[in-house]
């Protein structure tokens, strides 16, 4: 398998506080959760922190 990744993800900052509330209240359904969490991490926004 590549690295390369099929599509990019780009968060502007009010996308990324939604869904950094969603991950971190925990009030959410797991597989809301989880998305979430992958959405961040896949952010390739300059200064986005990894995790």
């Amino acid at each position: 398998m590549g690295s390369r990744r099929q599509n990019q993800v780009k968060l502007d900052q009010e996308q990324r506080q939604r869904l950094e509330a969603i991950s971190k209240n925990g009030y959410a359904p797991a597989k809301k959760i989880l998305h979430a969490k992958v959405l961040l991490m896949s952010d390739e926004r300059e200064g986005a922190s990894r995790y």
